[in-house]
């Protein structure tokens, strides 16, 4: 939900995207094993009001960027679309990752962003050099 004063992510990642937003950081649980299915929170910040509605990726990769789970949603399952943010707006969102009851344990990454649903555009980062993918370490325990 939007608020005005929104809790911190716990683990701070600024990145900021083309179009007025900029993703903030995340919170996922310190541990996490096969087969558990994982909240995953994901902080988002408009700093403009975006000029249309994206979809948010949310992908679980191993170490070769192979494609594990995820799944695709706009922001708070269409609940309040891209285009409706307001400067300042901050938003904040969990999403659950269920992970596969045969993934060996290890590191992963999770990745995430937002694209254009009707071409499959990924939105980039604002001086990324092409960047259009936030990603950080996923770890799988025993």
């Amino acid at each position: 939900a939007a608020t005005s004063a929104p809790p911190a992510p716990a683990n701070p990642l600024p990145a900021p995207l083309e179009d007025g937003i900029t993703f903030l950081g995340y919170d996922q649980p310190a541990r996490v094993a096969a087969g558990e299915t994982v909240d995953i929170t994901l902080h988002w910040h408009a700093t403009d009001t975006p000029s249309q509605d994206y979809t948010v990726f949310f992908q679980l990769l191993d170490t070769n960027n192979t494609y594990i789970a995820g799944a695709d949603s706009p922001p708070l399952n269409g609940d309040y679309p891209t285009s409706l943010w307001q400067p300042d707006d901050t938003i904040t969102e969990t999403r659950q990752l269920t992970l596969p009851a045969d993934l060996p344990p290890g590191n992963y990454f999770i990745a995430t962003g937002l694209y254009d649903p009707a071409t499959g555009a990924r939105l980039p980062l604002v001086g990324g050099r092409g960047t259009d993918t936030i990603t950080w370490r996923f770890t799988v325990g025993e």
